[in-house]
């Protein structure tokens, strides 16, 4: 456990010149998305969208960090296994996670617009939705490297703020019920997250250890 924390410290170090600039983003866009966007969704697309774009200028940084300097092939000449690393890069994303969620926690609660707090609900479909996203992308980027996987996912990155309204706005002019806490019951999400985040962790190891770095 030591090792893997200090693994973990050594990404915060790699990206610590960019914390505060996404903390700016975590309280920028749920402003911004409150005073220009009229969407009754609890406050989904909100809290969506900036735990979205948070998770991806930091991983994108440590991923461009590994890159640049060959942080994967000095790590191999280390005692941290390749496991490890992998298993830190998941736990690095619960972490910006869970510190996104706290700055728009505390931004809903003092802004002087409305903003909804997140629920239960909301978290837990958000969480669900990035560890699908992620889930998918860090083995490709495992397979493919960084180079050539930063270019799906910035695609997506861009994609995702003009299709998820249209899609939400879609189903609200078809009245539909728009609640997430009915749409998946929380008892099943967060197993299904577990779940798709250890499978995707098996696959990401499988793939980092074979390859020749």
């Amino acid at each position: 456990m030591k090792m893997l924390l200090s693994l973990i410290k050594k990404d915060l170090l790699l990206v610590k010149r960019y914390i505060p600039i996404t903390a700016v983003f975590a309280v920028a866009i749920p402003l911004f998305v409150a005073t220009r966007i009229d969407i009754a969704d609890g406050g989904f697309l909100s809290f969506f969208l900036t735990v979205v774009y948070v998770q991806f200028l930091l991983i994108s940084s440590l991923s461009m960090k590994e890159y640049k300097y060959r942080g994967g092939a000095l790590l191999c000449t280390t005692p941290y296994t390749r496991s490890m690393t992998v298993k830190a890069k998941y736990l690095f994303l619960l972490m910006i996670f869970i510190g996104t969620t706290l700055i728009y926690t505390a931004t809903a609660t003092f802004s002087p617009v409305e903003i909804p707090l997140p629920s239960i609900s909301t978290i837990g479909i958000a969480l669900l939705l990035i560890t699908i996203i992620y889930g998918i992308y860090i083995p490709l980027e495992y397979r493919l490297g960084y180079d050539r996987a930063r270019y799906m996912t910035s695609i997506l990155i861009f994609v995702i703020p003009f299709v998820l309204p249209l899609i939400l706005r879609w189903m609200q002019a078809g009245n539909a019920k728009f609640n997430f806490s009915l749409s998946i019951s929380n008892g099943l999400i967060y197993p299904l997250i577990v779940v798709i985040g250890l499978l995707s962790m098996k696959i990401s190891t499988s793939i980092y250890c074979r390859k020749d770095l």
